[in-house]
């Protein structure tokens, strides 16, 4: 126990104060996390705010309170974290603990990007695409993601892949969609790997492959089972495979799936 708490002091002296706490909050040990963030919150920190807000919204080391959620939020975004501003901006748009009003969302969003978040570019690219309480238009939306991939915003790439691919805001582009879409996946985006196999596959904006498209399939599948990519792989195999184990799955697909690795395409920002 004294060894356990002498790590922790040394640890506490390494890191600035809110690094710690932050760590703690990852690693799921939420009554020191909470501990120290209401500690900093007292003293100022927007950061902590921020972080206490997330524990109220999602109910971790406390009981769930949006009210609570948003009253941290605030003041986070008063102090000008641009995390803050983008999680007030969400309860806005959702209605979560606040009477939704997605005008005072995009406010928040756009204070965000003032700050240069490109959470904040792609929440309000996302109100533009989506039309939420403004007039849907995908030209905004495009340069507003725009502004996020500049920041390599993972989510921001894969809308953009998809504008490209539909032509929406933009002329189409099939090539430029299954870069933006490269650049998404490698990120981890589950939705762009999927639009990756259905190219290969289909021969859209790349030769037609489709034993190395069935690979992206099967990683999207795997990583989300509800993702369309499961219902893809299902109907190749002829069954269900949402509750298969991965490793079976993958024994399964191996007459689909080309295993040799393949570099992805390269990053061109001359697309923006």
């Amino acid at each position: 126990m004294a060894t356990e708490a002498a790590a922790n002091k040394r640890e506490e002296n390494a890191l600035p104060a809110i690094e710690v706490f932050i760590d703690a909050y990852y690693e799921g040990r939420f009554a020191a996390a909470i501990k120290g963030f209401r500690r900093l919150a007292r003293e100022g920190d927007p950061r902590a705010n921020y972080y206490l807000g997330e524990m109220y919204k999602e109910g971790l080391g406390v009981k769930s309170n949006l009210a609570k959620a948003v009253e941290l939020f605030r003041a986070s975004a008063r102090r000008e974290d641009a995390a803050g501003m983008v999680a007030l901006g969400d309860a806005y748009l959702r209605g979560e603990g606040v009477d939704a009003d997605p005008r005072l969302a995009g406010y928040h969003y756009r204070q965000a990007a003032d700050q240069g978040s490109a959470e904040g570019w792609r929440s309000l690219g996302d109100m533009y695409f989506r039309g939420d309480g403004v007039e849907r238009d995908y030209a905004q939306a495009v340069e507003l993601y725009r502004e996020a991939d500049r920041q390599d915003h993972p989510w921001a790439q894969y809308r953009l892949g998809l504008c490209h691919l539909e032509g929406l805001g933009v002329e189409a582009d099939s090539a430029a969609a299954f870069k933006y879409f490269a650049l998404a996946a490698a990120r981890g985006v589950v939705a762009a790997k999927y639009q990756l196999g259905v190219m290969h596959i289909e021969g859209v904006g790349v030769e037609p492959d489709p034993s190395f498209g069935y690979r992206y399939i099967l990683d999207a599948a795997i990583a989300d089972p509800s993702n369309p990519a499961g219902d893809m792989i299902g109907r190749a195999l002829g069954c269900d495979v949402r509750d298969m184990d991965p490793g079976e799955l993958r024994r399964r697909t191996r007459h689909l799936v080309r295993l040799d690795p393949r570099p992805a395409p390269t990053d061109d920002r001359r697309l923006n």
